[in-house]
């Protein structure tokens, strides 16, 4: 694919409000506050355009599911002159051309527990998507530079890949999109969610990964963004940093947030569930356009069409115990799990009407590779109440003791 696919087909037809964001200083020497500003915009000139960089090909279908989500990233005014309208928050030094800014990232997967021997090969990474706001036209071309630092948890400096406040350079760098910059062309005011190809790289559980942007108006900048972050639901620690001349990821000003960043890849398991059997209006959507009324229906998508509860049952003991979580599946009912030996069968459940669907282990058991995980495939069912893959009894008993309860 070349050039741009537009996502929410609304044309940027009127001038967008920016309103500067003044901040208090924050008392510590050496350190001052991030000037974050507003944009709001009304719902008529909402645009958001997922672009790719020029004559770089992207196979049709190809994307991997998330495995990290910025998703609330702006917010719909509900009442009052501007309803409907959004109200985003973006941040803008004027200097991102000659700078590097990077935001960590804490993906599922390894020990709950930092630091971790690395490399821990957590998950495979194939897709980085940054989200930017611009008021104005863009000063020429819109550029991009992505790089990835691995973290193994430590803030020693003679762990292999410590935490980057604490070295200089590129000790720990994973990747790096290339010294040419990639190239998005001249934009036109509107949010873009600019994407980065990235050929299946293991990353670490920690992540920094930061930008180099070129081509920014003033009135323009990252897209601040919050939540609900890794598969389990697990947000960034929601601060970013600046390298410094030293080659350091330094707090040179205070952090405001996270920047808009989502993540796709896998890890050594991935479902797919088909949902062509549900209505329209129950299909997932893409997550990243939680807030917004994707399909004018009428109805801000929210994550309630891409919500699902986990249960994993683990045998390894003598008597089986489940636990249970909340993920997020991508706009083709597509998720990922990192998935343990001990895990005998997985069940995934929505959150809007209760269906169900469970995979189970394989007989070699599951992939130990995140690149070549585990596949299955799933049909959710009308009727199948308990995800058992039938309709019986059962689902008639679980619908009748939930008789006149509600979510």
């Amino acid at each position: 694919m070349k050039g741009s696919t537009l996502l929410s087909a609304v044309a940027l037809t009127t001038v967008l409000v920016v309103v500067a964001g003044a901040q208090k200083p924050v008392p510590s020497i050496g350190m001052n506050e991030v000037d974050v500003r507003t944009a709001v915009i009304p719902k008529h000139a909402l645009s958001v355009q997922k672009i790719y960089p020029q004559n770089i090909f992207f196979p049709a279908g190809s994307a991997d599911p998330y495995i990290y989500l910025g998703a609330n990233w702006g917010y719909l005014i509900p009442t009052g002159t501007g309803a409907g309208g959004v109200s985003l928050t973006y941040f803008n030094p004027n200097d991102f051309a000659t700078n590097e800014y990077a935001d960590d990232i804490i993906l599922a997967g390894g020990s709950t527990f930092l630091p971790l021997a690395h490399p821990n090969s957590t998950a495979c990474l194939s897709e980085v998507t940054v989200g930017i706001y611009l008021g104005a036209a863009s000063v020429g071309d819109v550029t991009l530079r992505i790089r990835i630092y691995g973290w193994d948890g430590s803030v020693a400096t003679t762990s292999q890949y410590p935490d980057p406040l604490n070295v200089t350079g590129d000790a720990n760098l994973i990747w790096d999109s290339g010294t040419t910059p990639l190239n998005y062309g001249p934009l036109q005011p509107g949010i873009y969610l600019l994407t980065v190809p990235v050929p299946n790289v293991p990353v670490s559980k920690a992540l920094y990964i930061s930008t180099i942007l070129g081509g920014m108006p003033t009135t323009g900048g990252l897209i601040i963004a919050h939540g609900p972050g890794n598969v389990y639901l697990m947000p960034s620690r929601g601060d970013f940093r600046r390298k410094n001349p030293a080659g350091r990821f330094g707090f040179i000003t205070a952090p405001q947030g996270s920047f808009l960043i989502n993540l796709r890849g896998k890890y050594n398991f991935v479902g797919q569930i088909d949902m062509s059997a549900l209505s329209v209006q129950a299909q997932p959507k893409d997550p990243a356009l939680q807030w917004f009324d994707g399909d004018n229906d009428g109805v801000a998508e929210a994550l309630r069409r891409n919500l699902v509860d986990v249960e994993v049952v683990n045998d390894s003991g003598a008597q089986p115990f489940t636990s249970r979580f909340t993920t997020y599946l991508d706009e083709s009912g597509r998720f990922t799990l990192p998935v343990s030996g001990e895990i005998a069968s997985i069940k995934v459940r929505r959150w809007d009407n209760g269906l169900a669907v469970a995979f189970s282990r394989p007989a070699d058991g599951w992939s130990t590779d995140v690149c070549n995980p585990t596949t299955a495939s799933a049909t959710m069912t009308f009727g199948d109440v308990n995800g058992d893959g039938i309709i019986d009894d059962a689902d008639l008993l679980a619908v009748l003791f939930g008789f006149g309860s509600s979510e």
